[in-house]
C-alpha cells in the first residue's frame, strides 16, 4: 500500500489539503502558524493566526495591528516565510512569498466578534514600556486593523519518518512542480 508521501504528486496533495483546513480544523493548532520577516536587527518571528487559506492561490490570511513592527518589517521589505507544523502527520510545512497590507478593511472587520477587535488599536502602541498589564486602553481602532495577505513563491515539506525523512519543494516559478530534495 501506497502512503501520502510516497510520490511527489501525493505529497504536494496532502500539503495543500492540510493547508486549506487549518484555519478551521479542531484537529489541529496548525492555525497558529509562525510568520518571519526581515528586521532591522536580523530575522524576526512570531506566531499569527492563519483565518483562511486559497490552496488554488496559495493565499494565507492574517490580521494585524498596523502599529505592530511585523507591519514596518513587511513594509519596508514584504518577503516573509510561513512555517506550519501538523503533528499528525509530522509534516512541516514552509512557504516563501509576499505579504501585501490592507488597512481598515470594512467587511472583515464588521465580521469579527467585538473581542477580538479590542486587539486592534489599543494605546499605548505595541512595544511601548507599560508599568503593568493592566495599563493600557483596549478601544478598538478600525484604523489600525490590518489584513494581510500572504502569496507563496514556493512550498516546502519536511516529513519526519525514521529512519527515512522526506523533502521536497515545490516553486510557483515551475508552475508548482515539485523535486525531491535531501532532508
Amino acid at each position: 500500500m501506497s502512503n501520502w508521501f510516497d510520490t511527489l504528486d501525493t505529497y504536494w496533495s496532502e500539503a495543500l489539503r492540510l493547508l486549506d483546513a487549518c484555519p478551521t480544523s479542531s484537529e489541529t493548532d496548525a492555525r497558529f502558524c509562525t510568520l518571519a520577516t526581515i528586521g532591522k536587527e536580523g530575522p524576526e518571528a512570531r506566531i499569527v493566526v492563519c483565518r483562511s487559506f486559497d490552496a488554488n492561490k496559495l493565499e494565507a490570511h492574517f490580521f494585524t495591528d498596523s502599529a505592530t513592527s511585523k507591519v514596518k518589517e513587511l513594509r519596508q521589505d514584504p518577503r516573509a516565510t510561513l512555517l506550519f507544523w501538523f503533528s499528525a502527520q509530522s509534516l512541516q510545512i514552509r512557504l516563501r512569498g509576499d505579504v501585501t497590507i490592507a488597512q481598515g478593511r470594512d467587511e472583515t472587520w464588521d465580521a469579527l466578534p467585538d473581542a477580538s477587535k479590542a486587539g486592534y488599536g489599543p494605546t499605548p502602541l505595541p512595544g511601548t514600556q507599560i508599568e503593568q498589564p493592566a495599563a493600557r486602553n483596549v478601544t478598538p481602532d478600525i484604523t489600525r486593523f490590518s489584513a494581510c495577505t500572504f502569496r507563496a513563491r514556493s512550498l516546502e515539506a519536511l516529513h519526519l519518518d525514521r529512519p527515512h525523512h522526506h523533502r521536497a519543494l515545490f516553486t510557483r516559478e515551475r508552475d508548482w512542480s515539485g523535486q525531491w530534495i535531501a532532508p
